[in-house]
């Protein structure tokens, strides 16, 4: 009877210190960096939505000369293909501006575990999507194939 006794205390414990755990993380803080993107990431419109899967479909073009491969390509290649030094994509944002162009972001983190964003411009008018920024959506351009070559023979 008193093992009996002991087992149920020792369940009782561990069941309560349990809940305690998971109320603890419950109310751990949200990262404010991260709780203001993905908060931006929410107000993405249903249109922009859509304009974000038109554009993971397209090459971005640098100087007039169009990547290598299509933004979703590359973002996937950058997040699996590198090792250590992958990125974390966190989501994509979408605004129509004043202009009727389309203001396209990309939030991710790099390998340091920096909070970064691309962003790139979307003209429906001539169909084309080219860094707004040139800090980090540059990177997002890979040269076709064969260019490289090209240059080394230079």
């Amino acid at each position: 009877m008193k093992r009996a006794f002991l087992f149920l205390a020792v369940l009782l414990m561990a069941g309560c210190s349990g809940s305690q755990s998971a109320g603890t993380a419950k109310s751990a803080p949200k990262d404010p960096k991260m709780a203001a993107i993905q908060d931006r990431i929410d107000k993405t419109t249903p249109e922009g939505k859509q304009m974000v899967e038109k554009v993971l479909g397209m090459k971005p073009e640098v100087n007039d000369q169009a990547s290598g491969k299509t933004l979703k390509e590359v973002v996937d290649t950058y997040s699996t293909a590198n090792g250590e030094y992958n990125i974390k994509p966190i989501g994509w944002e979408a605004s129509q501006k004043k202009s009727g162009r389309w203001k396209i972001a990309f939030n991710y983190q790099d390998w340091q575990k920096q909070f970064l964003v691309a962003e790139w411009e979307y003209n429906p008018e001539s169909s084309k999507l080219y860094p707004f920024e040139f800090q980090n959506a540059k990177e997002f351009w890979v040269a076709p194939e064969g260019q490289d070559k090209t240059k080394a023979k230079k």
